[in-house]
């Protein structure tokens, strides 16, 4: 079956040819008829620069994307799709809720860790930073908060506008919002409105949810650190609405209820015989107890020859296979090599700190001119007028420099590896750090009825294959209880 996709291309200035945007064009339909693409439509932006995300045509191509009627986004570069690496992560993480992957004709970068762990690390980011930031991040940071600027990644429901770096309702997520609050103040539950989100191609987890209707950013409060600030971003949610769902959760949390079933390894456990997915079910032991198991989607209609596998079983005998094997030194640094590469590859040169780099260098230059004409004793209420503004603008890049890293931190490799292994240290008793441990190295996972096959987020050759050993695994794990137990 051919897949489908659709193009986009711009390019920055009036002062470009025309003819760019065919060329770009053409280079991708080369590159869709190699790989087996049927274009649909193309997309083109003129004379637009890649810092923003202001663009028309690449409204329409995200808003479009939630059709899901086409496999992938062509592009001749990836600066076509976004100079800045803030955008680029946001917006390539809402195409993968859509199944949709961003490819460029000219510089393929294969699926892998380094997108995986790169989105997950700078969502750890701006806590990992913060105890080390420099007193120019500090004082960027601090000014920008009393300005209600921009200092991380926008809550969902707003953008950030790149000329002002003040938060902006973002017209496709921003509707959303109020949706889940009406559909809170409702009495809907947590996992119907999770259900919501992702019938609009925006999945999320029933804790994210939650944490979202407690969020007072939406009645317009801008809120960074100890800086609280009212009507410092537009309102989504007035203050009536917020109160009531606010106090609804709290008397449905005093309520007594029963503990949904929560399955870890879901969209990540496929059958090892026909190849589909296997889904999280439960049953009733004769004593009246629940218990909970996976089981292959064909076995039932297709008669696929695939048992069921009790899921705190090979649950317990994942999260032990990622400890005991991924997490040692060798693969660590493996993995960190695969993020650098990666970030090397999509952002070395989208960043707009290196252009206000490169405006410092210059101011530099010209302050270090003006103090030697002074040591020559030129003295004048210009020269020291001059030295007086290039100081001022010296501070002012400095500190549009630390703002916009810290939206999208250079990461370095001790960074990363740091970051990796503080997953050894996690408590296996918190459900969120298992799931995250999950979601972030592994990509699929083929069971079979004596052994299961791990695919680790390093390459697509990397995976581990563990045998059931008569329900002893190699890593002398054989039970999810066991293993909460021992806290390896």
């Amino acid at each position: 079956m051919l897949k489908k996709a659709v193009i986009y291309a711009r390019y920055s200035s009036a002062g470009q040819r025309e003819e760019s945007i065919e060329d770009q064009i053409r280079e991708c339909k080369l590159y869709a008829k190699s790989e087996g693409y049927s274009i649909i439509k193309t997309y083109a932006d003129y004379a637009i620069t890649g810092t923003t995300d202001d663009r028309a045509q690449f409204q329409l191509m995200i808003r479009e994307a939630a059709k899901k009627a086409y496999e992938a986004i062509l592009v001749y570069k990836t600066d076509r799709f976004a100079r800045n690496r803030f955008d680029a992560v946001i917006y390539k993480k809402k195409l993968k809720g859509y199944g949709i992957r961003v490819l460029s004709a000219k510089e393929p970068i294969p699926d892998g860790p380094g997108g995986i762990l790169l989105e997950s690390f700078y969502e750890s980011a701006a806590e990992m930073f913060s105890v080390n930031l420099s007193e120019n991040v500090k004082r960027g940071m601090y000014g920008n908060a009393m300005k209600c600027m921009a200092n991380c990644m926008p809550p969902f429901g707003y953008k950030i506008n790149k000329d002002t770096r003040h938060y902006e309702l973002d017209d496709i997520t921003a509707p959303l919002v109020k949706r889940i609050f009406n559909l809170a103040n409702d009495g809907k539950s947590m996992a119907e409105i999770s259900d919501f989100m992702k019938s609009q191609g925006f999945p999320r987890r029933g804790a994210w949810v939650a944490q979202t209707l407690k969020n007072k950013r939406y009645t317009g409060y801008y809120i960074f650190g100890d800086v609280s600030i009212a009507n410092g971003m537009p309102r989504i949610i007035d203050d009536q609405t917020f109160d009531q769902v606010n106090k609804l959760i709290s008397i449905r949390k005093r309520a007594p209820r029963s503990k949904p079933e929560n399955y870890l390894l879901t969209n990540k456990l496929y059958c090892g015989y026909c190849g589909s997915r296997m889904n999280g079910e439960y049953g009733t032991s004769r004593n009246g107890s629940k218990y909970r198991y996976y089981n292959c989607v064909k076995h039932k209609i297709h008669h696929c020859k695939k048992k069921a596998i009790g899921a705190d079983f090979i649950e317990g005998l994942v999260i032990a296979a990622i400890k005991n094997d991924i997490l040692n030194q060798e693969n660590v640094e493996k993995l960190a090599d695969a993020v650098i590469e990666y970030q090397k590859n999509e952002f070395e040169s989208t960043s707009s700190a290196k252009n206000f780099e490169r405006q410092l260098a210059i101011v530099d230059k010209k302050l270090t001119n003006m103090m030697a004409a002074l040591e020559k004793g030129i003295v004048s209420n210009t020269v020291l007028q001059r030295i007086k503004d290039l100081e001022a603008e010296k501070k002012e890049l400095e500190i549009k420099i630390a703002s916009e890293k810290l939206l999208a931190p250079a990461l370095t490799r001790e960074d990363i590896i740091d970051y990796i292994l503080s997953f050894k240290t996690g408590d296996l008793n918190d459900d969120t750090y298992v799931k995250k441990l999950v979601d972030t190295f592994v990509t699929k996972i083929y069971v079979y009825d004596d052994h299961f096959t791990l695919i680790y987020n390093v390459d697509d050759s990397y995976s581990c294959d563990i045998s059931f050993n008569d329900n002893v695994c190699s890593t002398n794990t054989t039970d999810w209880r066991t293993i909460k137990s021992k806290n390896l």
